[in-house]
């Protein structure tokens, strides 16, 4: 009877030492996991790819990944004095205690309803592994942020894409279409990425109410505009908000967020988080933005809010510009008359990179700009599509900003 040693040095490729003792590659591969719930791209920006055509030669803009403005400098500073006397070769505090406390702090909970990950888009990883995976479902609204979608399924959740239209009255479909597909996770964007729209609480709480799953409603804009979902928290076992320093905090180069839910779900999502999942450079970042420099943040906030509703009123002036969707989030999504292809790639001949939502949007002719906290960012963005759509100029004489 033949053993697998010797099945095995049958199946060797020709040219193969018959004395290896090692299986040939055709048998090894043979043996890595089946992974069909693998086969979809994985998430990326355009960035990198676009900057290989910007101009080497002029100062780009990047108003194309909703950064927030950059850090206060104090922030900075101290943070840079506390990493000098931290000992690299130690641990950092598995459990994030302090950042969970300060999370905790800013959104109204106590720190056992506090969980931490390196990005939001982390929890959105870890929420489907805890309450979903293979033979489940996961629900969006679309349009929406395109990481969910990667995300969710690597965790073998199937996701139901469900788009709203433009009604006025969209919102009132998002609880029964998660009542009619009985999905066992929801997920919602407030305000939502890209068109900018808060999701009114009351909808979230039609939406918890009808559906025995897990809501999840991704608030990392939330300080941009009147979202607070967490507010719904007490009378909602099924409710998880996640929230995000990478936007209004400014620290997107460390990544750190968090969600919050009663303490019994975030008990559960310790589970299946890796241990350590939140670097001790980041977690210190994080706590200070949110304590000792919050008001520092709150005035950057301020900033990119005037700049928001400076665009808001300006950009529908401009011809060539048919529509401009209100946003209460730090980026403004508007339609031109021309192909959005066109027109991005004309702005980054310019140096000025936004983003082509044509497909995300299912319109040929949507784009999304990131705003600042810097009014030179807003007119030189304003300037150069004028010139790209045609018009040469703003349609009419400035209006004063608005104040606050």
């Amino acid at each position: 009877m033949a053993t697998s040693h010797d099945q095995a040095v049958r199946a060797r490729s020709p040219g193969q030492d018959p004395d290896d003792p090692y299986p040939p590659v055709a048998t090894l591969a043979q043996r890595i996991r089946p992974a069909t719930h693998l086969d979809f791209q994985g998430y990326s920006t355009p960035r990198d790819g676009a900057l290989s055509t910007a101009p080497a030669d002029a100062p780009l803009r990047r108003l194309d990944l909703n950064e927030g403005p950059a850090a206060p400098p104090e922030l900075v500073e101290e943070w840079l004095e506390r990493l000098k006397v931290r000992a690299l070769h130690v641990y950092p505090d598995e459990h994030a205690s302090t950042l969970r406390a300060a999370v905790a702090g800013h959104v109204g909970v106590e720190p056992d309803q506090v969980a931490v990950g390196a990005g939001s888009v982390q929890l959105y990883q870890a929420v489907p592994l805890a309450f979903a995976g293979p033979g489940r479902t996961a629900l969006v609204f679309t349009p929406t942020y395109g990481a969910y979608f990667p995300t969710v399924r690597s965790t073998g959740t199937r996701i139901l894409a469900r788009p709203l239209g433009r009604s006025a009255r969209r919102f009132d479909a998002m609880p029964w279409l998660a009542a009619e597909t009985g999905a066992d996770l929801v997920i919602c964007c407030s305000p939502n990425n890209p068109t900018g729209e808060v999701i009114p609480n009351d909808v979230i709480a039609d939406l918890c109410a009808a559906t025995d799953g897990i809501v999840m409603v991704d608030e990392a804009y939330g300080e941009f505009g009147s979202s607070n979902a967490t507010a719904l928290l007490p009378r909602f076992p099924n409710l998880i908000v996640t929230g995000s320093t990478s936007k209004a905090f400014s620290l997107a180069f460390l990544r750190a967020g968090w969600a919050t839910a009663r303490a019994e779900i975030t008990s559960v999502l310790a589970k299946v988080q890796t241990p350590w999942h939140i670097s001790g450079p980041a977690e210190l970042a994080a706590t200070l933005a949110l304590t000792t420099y919050r008001d520092e943040i709150a005035a950057n906030v301020k900033d990119v809010m005037r700049e928001r509703d400076r665009l808001a009123v300006e950009l529908p002036r401009i011809h060539g510009v048919e529509e401009v969707l209100p946003s209460e989030g730090n980026f403004v999504a508007f339609r031109t008359s021309r192909p959005a292809t066109d027109t991005w790639a004309e702005l980054l001949a310019m140096g000025i990179q936004i983003r082509n939502l044509s497909h995300i949007m299912e319109d040929p002719n949507y784009l999304r700009v990131s705003v600042t906290n810097i009014a030179a960012d807003t007119d030189a963005f304003m300037r150069a599509l004028a010139e790209v759509l045609g018009g040469g100029a703003l349609g009419g004489p400035r209006s004063p900003r608005p104040s606050g």
